[in-house]
């Protein structure tokens, strides 16, 4: 890196970055922060969601979720084996 050998030259490499850095900060700040706000004064900012009572606070279980999706990926995989195109998947399910 023949640009940043001299010292003088990292520390203005490395106040950029830094103000890159706070500007990225500061621009997310401006959605985050009133974002947080609204959040305190929801409705759901007090619900319990520590107790699992009824099983809605999953829609659908990490088992059954890695199976539909092993099984959509095979599938799609052997369609494209035997030439079908991914597209037209979508119009032979209706």
């Amino acid at each position: 890196m023949e640009f940043a050998r001299s010292p003088k030259r990292r520390t203005r490499i490395a106040i950029v970055v830094a103000i890159i850095v706070a500007a990225g900060g500061l621009t997310s700040a401006i959605r985050l922060l009133p974002g947080a706000e609204l959040l305190r004064q929801s409705i759901r900012a007090n619900l319990d969601t520590s107790s699992h009572r009824d099983g809605s606070l999953m829609a659908l279980p990490p088992i059954p979720a890695v199976l539909l999706f092993l099984l959509v990926s095979v599938r799609r995989l052997a369609r494209e084996r035997i030439g079908v195109p991914v597209d037209r998947l979508i119009e032979e399910a209706r």
